[in-house]
């Protein structure tokens, strides 16, 4: 059975949230893209994920026009 501390998790997000961000928005690796937002999920609150989600959609609009 996988031991998931929340606080462990919640700490390293807190710790590491700008460098998962980037990692979202500007790799091109997608196991990476995946791995940063299930972290970020995993520690943040529902409100900053919209907004992320939010700025993900604006920058994917951008790159198609």
């Amino acid at each position: 059975m996988i031991d998931t501390d929340h606080d462990d998790i919640d700490d390293f997000v807190d710790a590491n949230r700008e460098e998962l961000i980037r990692v979202i928005k500007h790799s091109e690796n997608s196991y990476a893209r995946a791995c940063a937002w299930t972290l970020l999920d995993a520690g943040s609150d529902g409100p900053e994920l919209e907004q992320l989600q939010d700025e993900l959609d604006h920058i994917r609009k951008e790159g198609a026009a």
